[in-house]
């Protein structure tokens, strides 16, 4: 009798513990489902700006192509076509975002005598893809950018440099892993690690439950990317030590965490001497490269009460005819201004390492 006691208490423990696995995995890739949705749902193109866009620019010509990207066709826009003399920039976008949000830096590269490259990544803009895929995507999107271009007589004998924001900031640098000619890197706010990245976005999501799906976390990325997401920030700036880097990071930013993945947090791993790391005080992740004057601080911060009031006033359901007024009456060349003295100096920083590897 306690010999089939203890073979009943045996099967009963194991029934128990093979239904608390089951209920742990189900959920956990439930969770893992949600908060991949929720972090790389597809960026589609805004109607409606409170920043100035390309057609705002009278006379900046732009050539739209196409490349691809795995099983996607990517967008490009080639501005400056005539820019022959200096080099090439390529602009690397954030995620949730696309290419002509930054029209304000590429305007400014080409007015400073660059042509410049900048495209939409896989899930974002005008490019194909149901969603943006994970955080090792914008590298892979970076590679296949930089193979197309290599492979355009257009940009024919042109040293290239790299520009990149948070995703694209971790592509412009850990697409220093790759097989690339590439003269220059100015990353803003890119972290240095994706599954340290997802880990800190989803610690604000989840809590601590995030530690407890780390394993699918691992597995899901490595089954969508293979050992690529494991590509850093700092093997790569490492790896290319011909390659000069500017690393740029906001101390108010906590999306891609000033004190944890972000690559400014990591310089200690990097040992690449032509590298540069510039902090950058009272800035936060999506501000980082404007203009910090009081003058437009002040603006930004009055037209946010504004759209909140209006917000309210229409309960959250604005008409689009508000909307399409409220976003005409602004003063975009004011909310759209870049830190002059910031971008003075990543132009001189491109214009010495084309010179040093000339």
């Amino acid at each position: 009798m306690k010999i089939k006691r203890r073979r009943t208490t045996k099967k009963t423990v194991l029934m128990v513990v093979c239904i608390l696995v089951a209920v742990y995995v189900i959920g956990s890739i439930s969770i893992i489902e949600y908060f991949y949705y929720d972090y790389f749902h597809r960026a589609e193109q805004e109607y409606y700006s409170k920043y100035l866009r390309w057609e705002d620019y009278d006379n900046f010509e732009r050539e739209t192509v196409t490349f691809s990207s795995g099983k996607e066709t990517l967008t490009g826009y080639i501005y400056g076509k005539d820019n022959i003399s200096q080099g090439l920039v390529v602009v690397s976008h954030g995620l949730g975002s696309y290419s002509e949000k930054y029209i304000h830096e590429t305007k400014y590269f080409v007015d400073n005598g660059f042509m410049v490259f900048a495209y939409d990544n896989t899930g974002s803009g005008a490019s194909t893809g149901d969603s943006c895929v994970g955080l090792a995507q914008s590298m892979i999107d970076l590679d296949n950018a930089l193979t197309y271009v290599e492979q355009n007589p257009v940009f024919a004998g042109l040293p290239i440099c790299l520009y990149g924001h948070s995703w694209g900031g971790y592509a412009t640098t850990a697409v220093l892993n790759y097989d690339h000619d590439i003269a220059a890197v100015a990353s803003f706010a890119g972290y240095n690690d994706c599954l340290a990245q997802i880990v800190y976005v989803g610690k604000s999501i989840l809590g601590p439950v995030v530690y407890a799906e780390y394993p699918f976390l691992w597995l899901t990325q490595y089954l969508t990317f293979g050992d690529k997401f494991g590509f850093t920030a700092a093997d790569g700036i490492n790896r290319a030590t011909d390659t000069s880097v500017m690393i740029i990071q906001g101390d108010l930013d906590d999306f891609v965490g000033y004190d944890g993945p972000c690559i400014y947090a990591n310089r200690d791993k990097i040992t690449n001497p032509n590298t540069e790391f510039i902090l950058l005080k009272d800035r936060d992740h999506n501000d980082l490269m404007m203009d910090h004057s009081t003058e437009r601080l002040e603006y930004m911060a009055k037209i946010e009460e504004e759209y909140n009031r209006l917000s309210e006033t229409y309960q959250g359901k604005v008409p689009d005819e508000v909307i399409q007024e409220w976003h005409a009456a602004l003063d975009k060349d004011l909310t759209s201004q870049l830190d002059e003295e910031l971008f003075a100096d990543i132009v001189e920083f491109y214009q010495k390492a084309i010179a040093r590897n000339q």
